[in-house]
């Protein structure tokens, strides 16, 4: 993914770097994610660990500009 830190990156990046995580790896966040579009899901179907960080993971439903 070719987002900078600390930079805000979509909810269609964070997808894909909980795909591209393999069962049993632990992603690290290191910047937020912003969603534009209210009708965003992200399913995880494996076992895999989220260290958040710190960051924030916002929706558009949520009122987010």
């Amino acid at each position: 993914m070719d987002v900078d830190d600390n930079a805000t990156a979509n909810l269609e990046d964070l997808a894909s770097e909980i795909n591209l995580t393999d069962v049993g790896e632990t992603l690290s966040l290191d910047h937020d994610y912003k969603s534009t579009n209210s009708s965003n899901q992200i399913i995880i179907s494996k076992s895999i660990t989220i260290d958040g960080n710190n960051v924030s993971v916002k929706n558009a439903a949520d009122g987010v500009k």
